[in-house]
């Protein structure tokens, strides 16, 4: 693979991690709840704000590498570390656009504009994830998890997301009634909400639609890179 290709690739990813990072801070702000993967960093970070959110978005998906290594063991190839840029630069993101929406007083006052968000949320986090598959570089910690525990134990990939995904959010349910006395989390600053009911529905029903659209705009963009080069 020529080094050109290769930064095209890792280049087209870091754009779905934008996508996915601008997903999170519109389900964030829409204060309706947030993802059932991003649950449990957002209740530390509401609990103790000393550190951000994404501070805590890092520290949770670096202990994913930790389960990584205990399933693949010798498996676990270095390349394997790049997801550690990819954690970086997601929670990096997250921070970011969380400080432009609060600059900008881009909040939320109605509860239509609310659900807005949470759509928008959806929408942009499809995308991203649909981005990222398709670039074939680097993946998220979540995800390489989810395929270790896919490799090493058996079953579907996404069968295991979904039983990921709803431990995190168990172990945010104990976090909210032990700090907050409510399964939801603070009334003014809810952790779970209908926003993390929509975004574990809606996000995949729309992925169906964007990745035949970006897989196609994918090979496109490859075809015409290879006619060039022929060229």
């Amino acid at each position: 693979m020529k080094i050109k290709e290769i930064l095209g690739r890792y280049s087209t990813a870091t754009v779905g991690l934008l996508f996915i990072a601008l997903g999170i801070a519109f389900s964030v702000k829409s204060n309706l709840g947030v993802s059932a993967l991003n649950s449990v960093q957002y209740a530390l970070a509401v609990k103790y704000p000393r550190f951000s959110f994404g501070d805590y978005n890092f520290g949770l998906f670096s202990l994913f590498i930790f389960v990584q290594l205990a399933l693949l063991r010798r498996n676990f190839k270095l390349i394997d570390l790049l997801q550690l840029v990819a954690n970086f630069i997601l929670s990096y993101m997250v921070d970011n656009f969380n400080w432009i929406f609060d600059h900008l007083g881009l909040i939320p006052e109605s509860i239509l504009m609310r659900y807005v968000f949470i759509l928008l949320c959806c929408i942009l986090t499809a995308f991203g994830i649909s981005i990222e598959v398709a670039a074939g570089a680097w993946m998220l910690p979540a995800e390489m998890t989810v395929n270790a525990f896919t490799r090493t134990l058996g079953g579907k990939f996404r069968n295991n997301k979904v039983l990921m995904d709803s431990t995190l959010v168990a172990i945010a349910v104990v976090l909210c009634i032990v700090w907050f006395n409510n399964w939801l989390g603070p009334e003014a600053q809810p952790i779970l909400g209908w926003g993390t009911v929509i975004s574990a529905v809606l996000i995949g029903i729309i992925m169906k639609l964007t990745d035949p659209l970006v897989n196609r705009f994918v090979i496109r963009s490859r075809a015409r890179r290879i006619y060039r080069l022929r060229g």
